[in-house]
């Protein structure tokens, strides 16, 4: 009989297939005639199967995919989701991401997670993970709200799926890239300080020499001024931090095998 899987839950590895004649069938992977299909079970996945009636209800066995590339194809969330913990509830981690990114803000603890959000999306994330809240002060010592989290991205397998695997995989890369980005202009910049510095402190050494004693003042204020400003971009990459490299185990096989006569959830 052929059908298509109405419901596949990955983390658990059984699902519900809608067959052809109307009824419900219940699977688990141990089902499966060709164990190399496994990856690709997902939602909507056209399949055949012998059909089975046992005590708890109709089951589906020796279950073959009929287009094994469907189980290449996800269904990503629209906006940056974020979480608490290392898994967003529903979601499968595609990328997990080895960097994690900071958002600030003098307003609000809200403000501050929208830009930890959008610097996440600006490394092609969509998904930040292992959220946390922390206080800091910048350097005039005001009291700021800060979120951090780890970049990742998540989807849902689903043969209708408009976004392949492929397509969710690199952030890390990305990330990589940014990041030199970043210290390459805070290294700029610490070099023009200390140009601006320098030469002011030549030019206050002048002035002084020639007894411009208001002028040599100025002088020295003003490149005091003007190098400290530039030294503010050493914040510019504090907000992208690698991690230590690790990988969260998302698929355990579950305890025990559910029961065949269990319903999908609708």
């Amino acid at each position: 009989m052929k059908g298509t899987i109405k419901t596949y839950i990955h983390q658990k590895r059984y699902g519900f297939i809608l067959g052809e004649d109307g009824e419900e069938y219940f699977f688990h992977t141990t089902a499966l005639a060709d164990r190399a299909q496994l990856s690709a079970l997902c939602d909507a996945a056209e399949v055949e199967f012998e059909p089975v009636d046992s005590e708890k209800g109709p089951q589906a066995q020796d279950l073959k995919l009929l287009n094994a590339e469907q189980g290449n194809r996800y269904v990503v969330p629209a906006e940056v989701y974020v979480s608490k913990g290392k898994f967003v509830k529903g979601w499968q981690v595609v990328d997990w991401g080895e960097w994690e990114v900071i958002g600030s803000s003098k307003v609000s603890s809200e403000e501050a997670k929208e830009q930890a959000k959008e610097r996440a999306a600006s490394l092609g994330a969509n998904a930040l993970l292992e959220l946390a809240y922390f206080k800091s002060t910048d350097a005039q010592g005001n009291e700021l709200h800060n979120f951090r989290g780890r970049i990742a991205n998540i989807g849902k397998k689903h043969a209708e799926g408009e976004v392949e695997r492929d397509a969710l995989m690199g952030i890390n890369k990305q990330a990589q890239a940014v990041k030199q980005q970043l210290d390459a202009e805070v290294h700029s910049r610490k070099l023009r300080r200390q140009v601006v510095w320098a030469l002011g402190l030549i030019a206050t050494v002048i002035a002084a020499m020639m007894q411009y004693w208001i002028l040599a003042g100025g002088i020295a204020v003003t490149a005091g001024i003007v190098g400290w400003l530039l030294g503010e971009s050493k914040v510019a990459g504090s907000w992208l931090n690698k991690l230590p490299p690790s990988r969260p185990r998302q698929d355990r096989r579950p305890r025990r095998t559910p029961q065949y006569g269990q319903r999908s959830e609708r």
